[in-house]
């Protein structure tokens, strides 16, 4: 059956005081998605990529990556952080190895885990949360310390956080974290201390749907805040959080079950992944009952909303990207190859011999640094 899709426009503002300096505003745009796992729905890839570039990372004794949680791009330089190490790993656009920001420790300028890395684009420096110590450490982008703020968030817990333009940074706790004052989403300001709550409120818990960020930035500075389980997408921008986007489906969502737990097999069919780049909006939906995923892929620019499966083309990709990994740049996505994955690859007919060939210049697979496929999306 052909996918039924139907846009509208709806628009309203709702304004309601969650508690004192607390403010949650609304301003959507709802789109009504009919969701049919039919698999002769099929969405080409070459529709909304342009080109991908293969980036091989360098392999060396000083640097040797398990799993990468997020890389950012900035001018020519890529921050790679690595979880199992602890450290970000710096490369030029072309994957040579530069240094590594390593500063475990509990002296000055050091840091127990790197929770977060975030990357001051305007100042040209790179900001390391530390939730164990509670501090914020500031260095150069080629690894020199600059500064720490102790006592960062001191009162507050964080489970995610980014840095606005004007120093101050926006930070999201789930509300289900009891007795804590500043929970759902609110700003710290540039020394740590609360300043104000957007989201809290036990009859609106903002549950947010990520794995390694919960917090994306479009180019004019615009905040992304992927709301998945209320099948919403939010915007933060000059001191205003905004809902942007309601996706309103043909299928039970976990607002429709108000006391679920986290093990119910009720019927539903949430977002499972959310990604909102320039001009294009990435959601997988998942039914727990058929046991499928597929994917809805939405353009800002057309407004045009196709849902379906992938078809890739074999000249261009290898497959999906990993959304689980967080990259910055918003017109563009990830997708991580590991060295472990190259073989499958190489045997795969779905690849063509051009892409084949750059992965079989990657020196002992099983052993070398992930290959960075970063897929260019269309203007």
């Amino acid at each position: 059956m052909q996918t039924k899709i139907t846009l509208i426009f709806l628009f309203f503002i709702f304004i309601t005081s969650c508690q004192q300096n607390s403010t949650q505003t609304e301003l959507n745009n709802s789109i009504l998605l009919d969701i049919d796992f039919d698999d002769s729905n099929l969405i080409h890839v070459k529709d909304f990529i342009d080109q991908v570039t293969f980036v091989p990372l360098e392999t060396n004794d000083s640097c040797l990556i398990s799993r990468i949680a997020r890389v950012h791009s900035i001018d020519t330089l890529l921050f790679v952080h690595d979880i199992k190490t602890n450290s970000i790993n710096v490369f030029n656009e072309k994957g040579k190895h530069l240094y590594n920001i390593s500063k475990k420790g509990q002296g000055p300028g050091e840091y127990i885990s790197l929770s977060k890395f975030l990357i001051d684009e305007l100042k040209k420096q790179l900001i390391i949360y530390d939730a164990d110590s509670k501090k914020l450490l500031y260095y150069t982008l080629n690894g020199k310390y600059i500064k720490e703020i102790n006592k960062f968030g001191q009162n507050v817990i964080i489970r995610d956080i980014i840095n606005l333009p004007d120093g101050n940074f926006l930070c999201y706790t789930p509300d289900y974290t009891k007795n804590i004052e500043y929970q759902g989403i609110f700003k710290l300001d540039s020394l740590g201390n609360p300043d104000k709550v957007y989201f809290n409120s036990e009859k609106y818990p903002i549950l947010l749907k990520a794995t390694e960020s919960y917090f994306n930035k479009l180019s004019d500075g615009t905040v992304t805040i992927d709301a998945g389980d209320y099948n919403k997408i939010f915007h933060f921008k000059k001191d205003s959080l905004k809902c942007f986007i309601s996706y309103i489906t043909n299928r039970k969502s976990p607002t429709d079950y108000p006391n679920i737990d986290f093990e119910s097999t009720l019927p539903m069919t949430p977002i499972m992944e959310i990604t909102e780049k320039e001009n294009y909006i990435l959601t997988t939906w998942y039914d727990f009952n058929e046991e499928k995923a597929y994917q809805a892929l939405y353009s800002k620019k057309t407004q045009k909303l196709e849902f379906g499966k992938f078809k890739f083309n074999n000249d261009l990709t290898t497959g999906i990207p990993s959304l689980e990994v967080h990259f910055n740049d918003p017109n563009k996505l990830l997708n991580v190859i590991y060295g472990y994955q190259i073989p499958e690859i190489l045997e795969s007919k779905m690849v063509s011999e051009e892409i084949k060939e750059i992965l079989r210049k990657v020196p002992d697979p099983e052993n070398a640094n992930p290959v960075l496929e970063i897929q260019h999306l269309k203007k």
